[in-house]
């Protein structure tokens, strides 16, 4: 999507992990590390002076996912997170220029 000026708005709902389960003596239980997370999406570009072929796009997109936070260890090691999640347009958007259905995000973090 390309256009002069735009907006974005997005809304995300995370869940905990609902049963403490302990998977390994060393890290907390997966109550406090994993989280089931959902999203919707909205945006809209505009361009002012249109030229043939050019309009006003707009999409919204919902998806959902897994993130996983291992809270950082004081002077032991650094916290980690990294989250898995799907997302695809909804309500009549347009398909991705590829033609897929929807994409899947990666997003990795380390705090030290």
């Amino acid at each position: 999507f390309q256009g002069d000026r735009g907006y974005h708005a997005s809304a995300e709902y995370t869940v905990p992990f609902p049963w403490k389960v302990k998977w390994h003596r060393n890290f907390p239980d997966l109550s406090k590390v994993l989280s089931v997370i959902s999203f919707v999406e909205h945006g809209k570009v505009f361009v002012r002076k249109q030229r043939a072929g050019e309009v006003d796009q707009e999409i919204t997109a919902a998806g959902g996912g897994l993130k996983i936070s291992i809270p950082k260890k004081e002077n032991k090691s650094p916290g980690l997170s990294f989250a898995v999640t799907y997302g695809a347009p909804v309500f009549n958007s347009i398909l991705p220029a590829d033609e897929s259905y929807g994409t899947v995000y990666l997003n990795g973090m380390i705090n030290y």
